[in-house]
């Protein structure tokens, strides 16, 4: 291995021997110093007073700037401050806390590839399989969510791991290097992974009441893992946020603080609010373009997710990436490892006491992920839904249509 550091042959300053100080400038100096620290400690005075002042009306709440990493990046909350007969400065007070520390909390959580000290989270237990082990309650909750509903797709993580690499691509080439769809060898390890994921008797989380869990692997699965180097087995992928949205929006609920909404980038909604209106954009994508047909209006506390299996906005760069002739790859990784991509636009909604975001997704996760566009849509099985209270909306040839 060559030598670590690299040699620069960049000129290096003289070294100052004396300096001859001019002082009928040192006063003036001194004054205009003074003059420049007065105004950064009134702007910094001024920058704590908005931070701790709020005007009433909707008012988008940020997370707080000395929290520690979090999924503040990826999720919007947005509150009618002042409307409670509350001050618009003492609500938000209260208001930021609960929402910066739940951004923190699901973060640590859900994190798949992040051991924190504090939190037994996916890649702790990743790391410690055959042992028992007692999780936060939301993340039991989670486990036992995704037991009811026979979900696996928390077992492709190492799968997922490859396509992660590909949003995060900067140039086809590289993101060639990565997809599964470009690469036979690639394409082969995702199978494996997807063959290991689905069968129970390889991987799976036992639970054994009072939060307390047991991932067991089979003697086959790590040995391949050891072959391969995989380390993280657990990864929510796609099903994260839609967690993160209704246990968010139950802290907020907890608190008393429901005169808001939560969404997240890649299309997750809880409503709180009661007592205004809104609208909701029904996009749809002709395989060509993408495009909002019409809008749907609603009032009162609503859960509402939007699944689609190509790129729409611009905050779908980080779940997506699009190669220069159009060839696209998404997050929805399907049962055999493979991206789902297509051009199904599919939005799912019930009122909150009804059926939780984490509901609707899981429920329609297979109806979803095995259509390539609106028209392949098993609308029988999504009509089915409407007795959990789970409503779609989709478009067909640019008519909007509706579960009943």
């Amino acid at each position: 291995m060559g030598n670590r550091y690299i040699r620069t042959d960049r000129p290096k300053p003289d070294r100052i021997k004396q300096a001859e100080v001019n002082n009928d400038h040192l006063l003036r100096r001194l004054i205009l110093t003074l003059v420049f620290v007065g105004i950064a400690v009134a702007s910094f005075a001024y920058a704590v007073w908005l931070l701790n002042n709020a005007d009433s009306g909707w008012t988008v709440i940020e997370v707080d700037s000395t929290s520690d990493i979090n999924l503040g990046d990826e999720f919007t909350l947005e509150y009618n401050l002042g409307q409670e007969g509350v001050s618009s400065t003492a609500e938000k007070k209260a208001i930021v806390p609960v929402y910066s520390q739940a951004m923190v909390n699901y973060y640590r959580l859900f994190s798949p590839n992040n051991i924190y000290s504090d939190v037994y989270n996916l890649c702790y237990i990743s790391y410690n399989p055959e042992t028992e082990i007692v999780v936060d309650e939301d993340l039991y909750y989670v486990f036992e969510m995704l037991d009811k509903y026979d979900n696996r797709s928390i077992y492709l993580a190492p799968a997922l791991a490859y396509y992660t690499a590909v949003f995060n691509s900067t140039s086809d080439s590289e993101a060639a290097v990565y997809d599964p769809s470009k690469d036979a060898d690639i394409l082969e390890y995702v199978s494996e992974v997807a063959e290991f994921a689905a069968d129970p008797d390889s991987i799976n989380i036992e639970l054994l009441g009072d939060n307390t869990i047991i991932l067991h692997v089979s003697d086959e699965y790590k040995a391949f893992c050891e072959e391969n180097e995989i380390t993280e087995l657990l990864d929510l992928g796609w099903l994260r946020n839609a967690f993160v949205a209704d246990l968010t929006a139950d802290k907020l609920k907890e608190a008393g603080l429901t005169n808001g909404y939560l969404f997240s980038d890649d299309g997750v909604t809880v409503n709180l609010s009661s007592d205004t209106d809104f609208s909701l954009n029904i996009y749809y994508s002709d395989g060509d373009n993408v495009a909002v047909s019409s809008e749907y209006p609603y009032r009162g506390p609503k859960n509402i997710v939007w699944l689609k299996n190509f790129l729409a906005t611009k905050e779908d760069v980080g779940n997506f990436y699009m190669y220069q002739d159009g060839t696209e790859v998404s997050y929805y990784i399907k049962a055999d490892g493979t991206s789902d991509t297509g051009s199904t636009s599919l939005y799912l909604l019930s009122d909150v006491d009804d059926s939780t975001c984490a509901d609707m997704v899981l429920s329609a996760y297979d109806i979803f992920i095995n259509a390539q566009s609106n028209e392949t849509l098993d609308t029988d099985a999504l009509s089915n839904l409407t007795s959990k209270g789970i409503y779609s909306i989709y478009v067909i040839d640019g008519e909007i249509k509706e579960t009943k």
